[in-house]
Order: C-alpha cells, then structure tokens, then sequence
C-alpha cells in the first residue's frame, strides 16, 4: 500500500544531500518519517561499500528504529538492512576504538563501563577516601549533624558531584593528574581539593581493571579521529549519510566526533522543547539550535497523537511561558514551536473527544493527592479496561508509595524505572532462592519461590497455597507417594506447572552446596529465563566475592534479604548494567504504568495524569529551588555542587565573577518548565494535572486557569451543536 506523506513530511522525503535540521514537535511521527528516508536513501542513492549511520542515545530507541526500517523496506528490501546502522553514539566510538587500536595504544582487553558501573567504582573511591581522611571527609559536615545517616548521604553526594566533575574535566581536556597535581596544594576548605583527590583514585581504579568509562570513549575517539585524518576519511566514506535523532541531547565532543565523520550529508532530528538531561549529563541544547540556524530546516510541527484540547494547552504553555514566566531568563526556556493538528483527511487523525478531558485537582496534601489520584485511575481502568494509562512523578519515593497503595486495591501495573519490571522480579526471585536454600524445610519459602514461577493469585488460590505451606517438604520433594495428595489438588489448573517446578528445585537441592556462585548460575539455567535475566544472575554471582568481603559476618540469608530489596539493593547497579548493555523493549504488560517525567520521554498514552505539580519539584522562582541543597553540610557548603563549580570555573575557565547559585537555579528553572511541557504532550486524550496546596504552584495556578476557561467555551460550543 502506498503511503501519503503529510505536507511537511514530503519536504522530509524530497532529501538527497547536504545538511538538514529537523526541528519537531511530540508525536510528529520522528521514527517514521526518518525509518522512510532512511529506506528511500539505501534504495536509490547508496553506491557499493557506503552505509547510512542513524545514532541515538538510548538502546530502545535502536529497537525502534531497527523494527520499523525493517517494516517499511519489506521482505523484498531485506538485502539493505545490512547497510543500515543503527547504533548508539557510545556504541559508535567504542567500534572506533577497536578497529583502530593499534593506534590508540589500548590494550586488548579493555572493557566499556556502564553508567551503573562507573557508580561503583566512584563509591570505592569515595569509602577508601572516607577510611584514609576521615577528618578531611568529615570536615564538610555541620558539627551537630555528625551520624551514619548523614556520612551515608554524604558519601552518595560525593559520587554524584565527583563523576559530574570527572565528565566535565574529560570534556575540557583535563587530566586527572592535572587537576589532583593542582588541587592537593589547596586548604582543606576546598570541596574541589576532594574532588581532585577522588578523582585520582578513580582513574586508578578504571586503570587497573582495564576500563573505559563513556567519556573515555568519547574523548578517545575524537582525539584518534583529529590526530589521524586518513582514519576520520575513512568513516567519511563508508557513512554517505548520517542521521542524529534526539539531537537536543548532544554535547560538545559528540559534536565534534560527528563534524569529523561526515562528508556533508548530515540530518539532525530533535525538539528542543524536550531537552531534560541537562541536569544529569554534560548535553547542550545550545547545539542543535545554532546548527538549526545554520543550515536549510524541515519543520515537523504537524502531529496527531493528542488531542486538539491537549494541544491547545500545549501551545498555550509554551506561548504563555515566553511571555509572562517571572523569571526572565526562562521566558527562553521553550522554543516557539506550535503543535498544529493534522489536517483533514491525512494520517494519523488527532483523537476526537466527546468531552473535555482535562482537569486541574489540588489536595491539602500529598497523602491525599495521592489516594485522590489512586482512587480515579482505579475508577477510571476499570471504565476504560482498554486505555493506556500513566502516573508521571516527579520523585521516585512517590512512585514507591503509589505501587503499596495500587497493590492494596488490587489494581495491576509496571513501574518504568531505570531498572525493568523484569530485572527488579529477577533480584526478588533470587533472594526468595535463597531463603528457601537457607530454609528449605519451611513451607511458606517454597510458596515464595512458586509465586514468581507460576501465576498463583493469593485470593483465589490460597486453598493450594495454605495446602503447600504445611505439608512435609521432605515428602514433598523425595517421597511424594506418602503424602496422598488430592484429586482436588491434583486437578487444579496449577498444579502440573508446580509440580514442573519442584522437580527443578530438587535438582537444585541436590546440587553441590559448596560454591553459591555455581548453583545461582544454575538455577539461571534451569528455569526459563530471558537473556537479559541470565545476565543478571552471571552478573550477581560474579559480585557474591565483593558482598562478603564487604560484610564478612552475613549468612545466606542476610543475602537473601539484600537481594529482596530490589530497587534499593547492593545489586542495583548490576541490574542497571545490564539494562546499558542490552537492547530490549520497554514491555507493557499492564494498561496502567508508573513512571518518573524524565522516563517518560518518547511515550505515549491515552490517558496521563500528572502528579505533584508544585513548587518544590518544578520550581519558577529562584526563591523556590532549593535543589542541591544538602542541609546537614556546614552553612556555606549547603550547595556543594555549585561551590565545586565555582572553584572549577576560577582554576580553570575564568577569573571573572560568575554567581554559580543563580546560573544552576535558572537551567534548573528552565529545565523544569520543559519537564511540564514533556508531560502534557504524554497525553492522548485524557489528561489531568495535580498539587497540594502545601507546595502550590505557579504553573499549576497558570495552567488551571487556562483548563477552565477552555472548559467553559467547548461546553458552551457543544450546547449550541
């Protein structure tokens, strides 16, 4: 079937050569008109021994992207897959590397390091820091605020700033020797003397286990690409095209790694309304807004996921926020980029509504901005069983909190977290495995493992339940002939599955007790794991040597109960390498989802309600931001991050006086007003916003106003139809 290509879509598909910009607005259908150009290049203007690079920056983005150039080139088309690369900008410099390491002078068996993994290794700086200078570590903290709790918050806040700096020093071409040959002459007063010295140790640490962290392989890349100009020709030749998605993510040094590769066909692709990691990475918008300037656009500000009443609001907010924000400086903070609903008659069709479906609730305080909300998207899934839904938090506590309160209701859902759904059931599992292996003569251990291997719903099957729990589990695994189990249990739907699984955990019960590494890898292969989930499981066996090192007098069952943390366990960081490593797609088992706003990005559903729209999490007035502040420091460190900054900036790029404080508070300021943005355009055809009156806010109060005057006139157009 042929496709129609909307107006501003057909510009898109009239490309052949030369630089293009593409600025868009949310669901302007990105991955699809870039999937069609892609397949329209490798079919008519691709030569012998030239590819298409397309880079992005997030691994289910590359699925996106692979899935739908597979669909559009067809069975017929397949042969020009395999000139199609998709890949991240990570995964692009790491190839580089190796393909050219004898002139990098890496050895052979580097490895890359994972964001997850970096954290880990900054952590054993920071404690080895924290055990050798103890005063100098303590030294920062307010005398009355000196307790675990507070060393703990402390060391977090450390690894945080400290692999901030080390990613600003590699992107300003400072070595670590540099700065700590620096920084060690300074008093103890200074939080970048710390700064230097963790530095140090962590480059030490990545040295000595042959890693590279992803700054490493950014910078490496450029430095072998700029030095070596028949190896950056190369590239030039072999990529006649290349493609950037979510260019408003970009840096400096992927921006000059791209310079050096192209051969001048080169399309950027990126909203800079939904430029939100700035305050996580080193990405500068400021980029692809100048090359925009510099080079022919195709605008891409047509789209038809939301509704128009969801537009509307949409483009109000980015006019309203240009013009009236009380900070100025954040009058600057969303591009002009109107959302214009598609035109009668092209595809896809903005959903039409029969009611005006957006609302503005606010609650005295967040308990009861919570159960308010709990209790609508209950009401709500239950009227509209085949809606998508989202909660988006600003927070992840919160989203802790609503999961307990959605789990009491009976309500099913996923948490899109940094970690799966998968992987966080894969740590649960492993620490029930455990508890049973430690207790294997108690009833309810076993229920506890079948639970994550059978689909056992504790209303319905709590008879079968309550039976396994108090028999003999000495008969059940190796006499079961004594026990005269029913008929009733016999013919329950459930019961071949389980009886499935307690052959498989005698085998492990028989297997050799003497090496816990062994026997988790081989209850990773004895029951049916994906992929991603054996990964982890190697992952957590390699790291058991680490863990009782580090607790010497913990049993199997203190791990157990480590493991059974999930999300807020030691083995975290594993769970999150393996989501850096592997390419997997977000799976949606439930219509209902929790989420952050952050994570929400290039999402989409019917329905959005967006939480805790106040002061404190998405703040308009300096005096608002309290962000960074860390109040159990000494009254002039309460701001760490932007002491550190300070000093920075004086050593190393200027002497002129800048007020750190106010710069941070603004692109914090800025960055939040794009969060809001980002999660109004979630939404399809349902959205509602919500705040407690204990933090209001002043975009709550703006957007509200807008809500009910737009109400009150599509009430009144549908009374006169």
């Amino acid at each position: 079937m042929k496709v129609r290509f909307r107006e501003d879509q057909r510009k898109i598909m009239g490309y052949t050569r030369g630089y293009m910009g593409i600025p868009a607005v949310p669901g302007a259908g990105k991955t699809f008109i870039l999937s069609h150009l892609v397949a329209k290049l490798a079919r008519e203007e691709l030569q012998e021994g030239e590819e298409i690079l397309i880079l992005t920056y997030m691994n289910s983005s590359v699925i996106n992207f692979k899935e739908r150039i597979r669909e559009v080139l067809g069975e017929e088309g397949a042969q020009y897959l395999k000139r199609i690369r998709v890949i991240t900008i990570h995964k692009l410099t790491s190839e580089i590397l190796r393909e050219n390491q004898e002139r990098t002078g890496l050895a052979n068996d580097y490895s890359n390091l994972t964001q997850a993994n970096m954290y880990y290794l900054m952590s054993l700086a920071v404690n080895a820091y924290k055990k050798e200078k103890q005063k100098d570590f303590e030294f920062f903290l307010d005398v009355n605020e000196k307790n675990e709790r507070n060393y703990k918050r402390w060391s977090d806040e450390l690894v945080q700033m400290t692999l901030k700096l080390v990613s600003k020093c590699k992107n300003e071409d400072i070595s670590p020797e540099r700065l700590y040959s620096i920084t060690k002459k300074y008093r103890r007063e200074s939080i970048l003397r710390v700064g230097g010295d963790l530095y140090s140790r962590y480059d030490k640490l990545c040295k000595k286990g042959g890693y590279l962290d992803y700054d490493d392989l950014l910078y490496l890349a450029y430095r072998l690409l700029k030095e070596n100009k028949e190896v950056a020709e190369r590239y030039r030749k072999k990529y006649r095209y290349i493609l950037e998605d979510e260019a408003q993510d970009s840096n400096r040094i992927q921006n000059k790694i791209l310079k050096l590769i192209t051969n001048g066909n080169f399309v950027r692709v990126g909203d800079l309304n939904q430029s939100i990691l700035a305050t996580f990475t080193n990405s500068s918008p400021q980029l692809f807004s100048d090359y925009l300037k510099a080079h022919p656009t195709a605008p891409m500000f047509t789209a038809g996921r939301s509704s128009r009443e969801i537009c509307n609001l949409a483009n109000f907010f980015v006019e309203d926020t240009r013009k009236n924000h009380p900070l100025k400086v954040a009058r600057t903070a969303l591009a002009n980029q109107k959302i214009s609903p598609v035109a009668a008659g092209d595809y896809p069709p903005n959903p039409q509504m029969d009611v005006y479906g957006i609302k503005a609730i606010s609650e005295d305080t967040e308990y009861r901005e919570m159960n308010k909300m709990a209790a609508f998207i209950d009401a709500f899934s239950k009227k509209y069983p085949e809606k998508r839904v989202a909660i988006l938090f600003p927070k992840n506590y919160q989203i802790e909190n609503a999961a307990k309160l959605f789990k009491k209701k009976g309500m099913k859902f996923q948490i899109l977290a940094d970690i799966s759904e998968r992987l966080v059931e894969t740590l649960d599992f492993l620490g029930d495995l455990l508890l049973f292996l430690s207790r294997p003569y108690d009833g309810r251990k076993l229920v506890g493992i079948l639970a994550h291997l059978v689909e056992l719903d504790p209303e319905r099957d709590s008879k079968l339940m309550r039976y396994l729990e108090g028999i003999s589990m000495e008969k059940l695994f190796f006499s079961q002939d004594e026990l005269n189990i029913s008929e009733e249990m016999k013919n329950n739907e459930h019961w071949e599955e389980i009886s499935k699984n307690i052959r498989r955990m005698k085998i492990l019960l028989e297997f050799p007790q003497n090496s816990l590494e062994r026997l988790l890898l081989f209850s990773g292969e004895i029951f049916n794991f994906t992929a991603e989930q054996q990964l982890l499981i190697e992952k957590v066996s390699g790291d058991l040597r680490r863990i009782f090192k580090l607790n010497p007098r913990w049993s199997i069952y203190d791990l157990a109960g480590e493991l059974k943390k999930t999300r807020a366990s030691e083995f975290t960081y594993l769970a999150k390498s393996v989501e850096e490593e592997t390419e997997e797609k977000i799976e949606e088992r439930y219509n209902i989802t929790l989420t952050t706003y952050h994570k929400s990005k290039g999402m989409e559903w019917d329905m959005v309600w967006l939480f805790n729209v106040n002061s404190n999490s998405f703040p308009a007035y300096l005096s608002d931001n309290d962000y960074g502040r860390q109040n159990y420091l000494k009254k002039e460190y309460e701001y760490p991050r932007d002491y550190m900054e300070g000093e920075f900036r004086r050593e190393f790029i200027s002497r002129e006086y800048e007020n750190i404080s106010i710069k941070r508070k603004s692109e914090r300021i800025a960055e939040c007003t794009r969060l809001i943005y980002v999660g109004i355009t979630r939404a399809r055809e349902y959205l509602i916003l919500s705040c407690n009156e204990g933090h209001d806010n002043y975009y709550f109060r703006r957007i509200r106003d807008f809500i009910e005057s737009e109400r009150e006139i599509y009430e009144g157009y549908k009374k006169g139809e």
